[in-house]
């Protein structure tokens, strides 16, 4: 996962960020292996790129709750802008009739305004779980 983003921020690098978008939304792309895909967002909580949900390209997602209630883009954009790292969070697996499934995610630092990752769904399938029983961190 991590030579994978690090491969989108080279060629965001190399391309430019009008065709590092383009690439990264194409779902025929480089930049879709299987379940493997990256997305992006600049640093305010905007969606540049999310090949699988156009629908939210260019909507602000900074405060967006996944179900534990946790404000799991402005984790990204933190954990991005101190260079790099993972997330774990809740999220819907389009692949899987969009079950909300746990994600790890790898994210980088492009260019300080904006940032790329890629993460692997956890399970296939819908996760039942008691939300009063996860660690704060999740």
């Amino acid at each position: 996962m991590k030579a994978f983003v690090d491969a989108a921020v080279d060629y965001a690098h190399k391309t430019g960020k009008a065709s590092a978008i383009g690439e990264f939304n194409n779902i025929s792309g480089q930049f879709i292996r299987g379940d493997l895909y990256v997305f992006a967002y600049d640093y305010n909580g905007t969606t540049l790129t999310y090949p699988y949900r156009h629908d939210l390209i260019g909507v602000n997602r900074m405060n967006a709750m996944q179900v534990t209630g946790k404000p799991h883009i402005r984790e990204m954009a933190e954990t991005a802008r101190n260079n790099s790292g993972m997330v774990y969070y809740f999220t819907n697996n389009p692949f899987h009739h969009n079950a909300t499934v746990l994600k790890m995610s790898y994210l980088m630092d492009v260019d300080g305004t904006r940032f790329v990752g890629a993460g692997t769904y956890m399970a296939a399938g819908v996760v039942t779980v008691d939300i009063t029983e996860l660690p704060p961190e999740l």
